[in-house]
């Protein structure tokens, strides 16, 4: 663990969300920060399954909460799965595919979804949701409204990942249910072989929301800016470099474009990795701004990204991380 923990101090990253860490992987990060060497804050969630009861799985999220919520590491969170990926046809849409292809089933029946996601917000769980069609977006924004009829409003912070095909419709909900879009960008640019599958099954118009990221911030939604390590690289800088251009950051400006509609700006971006990480995981009393009373959890860049253009962002150089006030990363040419 500690080698993860310095390459990410090395990337500028203090704190980490662990989408589906089970029982070991949370006894392993309490074994590293108990010996020291865990530096960074690690909020986790555990997988639910549709298959097991829905008692059994509680017990084992209460048991977990209780044991994991100090301030280095902390489980707040259920993980539901309620499709898979476009490209190999596993995803669900709202609507017909375009293609001869049929539609994927959810992992989660909508009797289910509203079940058990009532279940767990009334207990005060936060509900992270692997969602990439339109359909299953669609599925668990019903499942967060049934949730808030039944057990009242509060501030709950339940949020939707990935959302790879979005129907525009369904974007003022987000607003009004109180949920948070997590977004990984690096998969928000042109590969020409998965976006030929893609366009072929969902047609050209449903292709303009595509990872529409732009259009949350532009109707106010919290959105937050993540990887989707160990599957995409984890760093911070690619990915906004990623969530301005649009484009492979390996390439030039001149390289091509995925839904350029959807690109935001530096302020938004810097938002996503900063304050709206830390509010997505209920560390934003302590972290994810500079102010008075909060960890002096800060990075030194050789830039000032809001002076570059985009497309050097994802060359930035981390000189010094610091957690809570205590330096975990210094880069070797910086002597200040």
């Amino acid at each position: 663990m500690a080698h993860y923990s310095k390459a990410f101090n090395a990337r500028g990253i203090t704190g980490v969300l662990d989408a589906m860490a089970a029982r070991n992987y949370l006894k392993n990060y309490q074994a590293s920060h108990d010996r020291g060497d865990l530096t960074l804050r690690v909020c986790a969630t555990s997988k639910i399954f549709a298959h097991k009861s829905l008692a059994e799985q509680m017990a084992e999220l209460k048991d977990l909460r209780a044991t994991y919520q100090g301030d280095r590491v902390r489980l707040h969170s259920a993980k539901f799965f309620l499709d898979g990926v476009l490209e190999n046809g596993t995803a669900v849409l709202a609507a017909p595919r375009s293609d001869t292809g049929g539609n994927a089933e959810l992992m989660f029946s909508q009797e289910q979804i509203d079940e058990f996601f009532s279940a767990f917000d009334r207990e005060g769980f936060q509900i992270h949701v692997h969602s990439i069609g339109d359909g299953a977006v669609r599925a668990a924004l019903n499942g967060l409204e049934v949730a808030r009829e039944r057990n009242g409003q509060w501030d709950s912070r339940h949020q939707l990942a990935h959302l790879q095909v979005v129907d525009p419709a369904d974007i003022p909900r987000f607003k009004q249910l109180g949920a948070l879009a997590n977004y990984q960008t690096l998969w928000a640019q042109p590969n020409p072989e998965a976006d030929a599958i893609v366009e072929a099954m969902i047609g050209p118009e449903r292709s303009q929301y595509i990872y529409p990221l732009g259009e949350f911030v532009r109707q106010g939604v919290t959105c937050m800016l993540s990887s989707d390590w160990g599957v995409t690289g984890f760093d911070p800088f690619q990915i906004i470099q990623c969530a301005l251009t649009r484009q492979n950051p390996a390439l030039g400006n001149d390289s091509p474009v995925q839904t350029a509609q959807h690109r935001i700006g530096i302020a938004d971006a810097i938002k996503g990795y900063t304050i709206n990480a830390a509010h997505a995981a209920w560390r934003d009393d302590c972290t994810g701004s500079l102010a008075p009373g909060k960890y002096a959890d800060l990075i030194l860049l050789d830039r000032d990204l809001y002076a570059i253009s985009p497309y050097e962002i994802g060359q930035t150089q981390v000189l010094l991380t610091l957690l809570e006030g205590r330096e975990v990363h210094r880069d070797a040419a910086f002597a200040g």
